[in-house]
Order: structure tokens, then sequence, then C-alpha cells
């Protein structure tokens, strides 16, 4: 007799799809009501107008292409006389359209379906006022997706109080995955309210366990009432380290660097840049906001000094540990507010051929461009995402004289509305 009992197979619904290449893509939703549907949707995303992250994800990619460039072109129109004509140049394309993204930050909840409780693991929507859980998301890698489809259970059966913002009860508030494209490692970072390694230790040790790709499990402070965001990372288990290759290097990078969402992308911005920097092993190059110091170390293969700044001691430690691990000795690594470090390192720079600043989301300082610009450089590289501050200090660069030249798109980001911007300034005449 047999004695295994006939389960019934996940809804399945089949469509086909009208894009290239994403027939095969499956997709796991588990519903409000407790249900796990399995999809090959038509569309790549069925929670795509609910998500709102990937807008443009059901388009094809020339029309992506399209739209992000029409923006581009807009925003500089919109800039009218404050900066002379800009050529556009053509976009950088992603040779990956999905599963490109390597590192993610998401809202961990709980809902009661007939009293029994479900996590959902997603994105908050403002516009809902609600969680919205992303399933097993197209645009993310195998890795963090099945590190998200366990942890819906695993949360539940090892009995992890989730945080309610409506009671103040609980203690998971979210998580942020990050792997290595190069290497698969994966650190996963459990966002609490309370520092309680021993609450989280056996699911930490089962996580690693699990998945041969997870290096180490964290705990990471997180108390927006507090404006501690970033403090208090603990290590519950496993290693502190992962590595991430980025042009011919290979980097030791520590949990508390953000990895890039799409490293091959990135890896060409880096090349991009030193491309434009024309080095012959004779010059200076100033890197401001220099982050993990990966696109540092790639310029001092090919310059007599590289100055790298930047505000984080998280980022600067990264730096210098990677100096160390390739033994590049002609990089100079300073850390705190670049307004004042940078006029301290002045007199050391002499000439500075090439100036790149990697801007951050919330733009730079008039004052720091200012600084920037009386250095007189040969080139200015200003590498941006694409948001309001980007024209902004782009008209302060242009009434210190330093105009434009092109602006070079890269589509680090498919199927959304976002990019990154390489802007190639000369002095006016």
């Amino acid at each position: 007799m047999n004695n295994k009992r006939n389960l019934k197979p996940p809804l399945s619904i089949t469509r086909k799809s009208n894009h290239e290449g994403y027939e095969s893509h499956n997709r796991l939703i588990t519903t409000k009501m407790g249900n796990v549907e399995k999809i090959l949707p038509k569309e790549i995303c069925r929670i795509l107008d609910t998500c709102g992250s990937c807008s443009l994800l059901n388009e094809d990619y020339k029309t992506q292409l399209l739209l992000k460039s029409a923006r581009l072109k807009e925003h500089f129109k919109e800039l009218g006389s404050s900066l002379p004509q800009v050529v556009v140049q053509h976009f950088v394309e992603s040779s990956e359209k999905l599963a490109y993204r390597q590192s993610v930050k998401l809202v961990v909840s709980e809902h009661f379906v007939n009293g029994k409780p479900w996590i959902d693991i997603g994105f908050y929507r403002q516009s809902l006022n609600k969680i919205v859980d992303i399933g097993n998301c197209p645009i993310q890698n195998s890795i963090l997706n099945d590190i998200m489809y366990y942890l819906r259970s695993a949360l539940k059966n090892f009995k992890i109080p989730i945080y309610s913002p409506k009671r103040k009860t609980g203690i998971l508030s979210g998580l942020i995955l990050r792997s290595s494209r190069s290497t698969k490692q994966t650190f996963v970072t459990l966002l609490v309210r309370e520092l309680k390694p021993a609450l989280f230790r056996e699911l930490a040790c089962n996580l690693i366990e699990k998945f041969s790709h997870v290096q180490g499990v964290f705990l990471q402070l997180e108390n927006p009432e507090m404006n501690q965001k970033d403090s208090g990372t603990v290590l519950v288990a496993g290693a502190d380290i992962i590595e991430e290759k980025f042009g011919t290097l290979n980097f030791k990078l520590s949990c508390d660097v953000e990895l890039p969402i799409h490293p091959i992308m990135t890896s060409k911005v880096f090349s991009r840049v030193i491309e434009l920097c024309e080095l012959t092993g004779t010059q200076t190059v100033l890197h401001l906001y220099s982050g993990m110091g990966a696109l540092s170390c790639l310029l001092a293969k090919q310059a007599r000094m590289v100055y790298a700044l930047d505000e984080k001691n998280s980022y600067v430690k990264n730096t210098e540990l990677n100096l160390k691990f390739h033994n590049i000795k002609n990089v100079h690594v300073e850390c705190g507010k670049i307004s004042k470090t940078l006029p301290a390192i002045t007199p050391s720079l002499q000439t500075c051929e090439a100036i790149i600043i990697t801007a951050p989301r919330s733009g730079i300082d008039t004052s720091l461009i200012e600084t920037v610009t009386k250095l007189s450089p040969k080139h200015i590289i200003f590498v941006s995402s694409f948001h309001e501050h980007m024209g902004s200090d782009l008209k302060v660069f242009a009434q210190n004289n330093y105009t434009p030249l092109f602006v070079e798109p890269f589509d680090t980001h498919p199927g959304t509305p976002y990019f990154e911007v390489l802007c190639y300034l000369k002095k006016s005449a």
C-alpha cells in the first residue's frame, strides 16, 4: 500500500511571454490568504504595479533605453542657458536584463490569516501604506531570492519576533542581502530594534548550513528615532569578509560596505573613468568619495599617485585592507569631511591632472566644487546617479569654468527608471 499523501501541486498559471528569454522565468507568490502560486507570467512581474520599483520592466529593452535617454536629454534641456549644449551619448547597455541585482535592502513584516502568521519580505509602498511582498523578484539573483523564500518560513519556525510599527513590539524589522557576483559569497544582515545575538544564533547557523554561499550573518541596529541606522553591527555566525571582482582585481569587502547592485556595469564605469584619465604612470589623481576603494586601486596601477578621500570610516578601512592585499603603495587615503580634508592635503597635490568625483545621492557642497576647480585639473570626471542634484552640481561647476563636454549614461538598473551618468568636464577657454 502506498502511504504517500497525494499532495496537490501549487496553482500553476502558464502564459506565453512577449519577451525573448523570459519564458522560463518562474516566480513563487505567497498571497494574503496563504496560497502559493507558481507563475509563468505574461508580464515579467505579476506585482509590477503594486511594487512600483521596476516601472519599465514590461517594456522591451530598446524602449527602456529610449525612455531613459529622453529623460536625461529633457533634464539638460530644462537647465537651459545655465549650461552650454551638452552632448548626451548613447547608453552603455547592460548584458544582463534580469537577475542582475546583487544587493538589496528589504522590510520584514507580519500579517495574520485565520490566526496564522505569514511573513512578508519586500518594500514599503508609501502610496498604499503597506509592505509589498516582492516574491521571487525577477531582477534579483537566485541566491537572494532563495534566501528570502527560506526566511519566510524560517523566521516563524525559529520564533523570531517581527517588529510592528503600530504596536511598537518585536525585534526584526528588515534585512540587507549582499552577494558577490564573482564568488557568489553572500552576507545576510538582519535589521533589528535590539541587539540580541543569542536569539538569532540558531537561525544564523541554520542559514550558513543550508546555503553554502552565505559567509556571514549579522545583526545591525536600526533605530531611526535615535538616528542610529548604521550603528551597532554584530557578527552572529560565519565570517566577516567576502570577495568581489572589479576590473582585473579581486577585492575583500566587509559587511558594512554597500556592494554595487550591478557589479558588471560598475566595472564598465570604472574602465571608462580610467580610459578618460589618459594615465601614463606620471600623473597625480584625486578621487573624492572613493567608497570601497576599488576604483582608487585600479587607478593606482596606471598613475604616479592617487589621493583617495571618503567620509565613512568603514569605506576607508576597506580601502586600506585592499591596498595591503594588493601591495599597492601609491595611494594616500584620508577619512573625514571632504570639504575639510581636501584643503589640508592641497599643498601635497602640487599638480593634479585628473579629479574623479563619485558623487553621493545628496549632491556635493558648493564650497567643495569651488575648492576642486581651483586645483585646475586637466579634466574632472563626475559620476552620479541620475537625480535632481546632478544638474544642480553641474551648474555650479559651470559657474566655476568647468563645463560638461559630454555625458555618458550607464544602464546600471535595467527595468527601472534609475541609471548612472558619467559627466566629462573640461575647463572653459
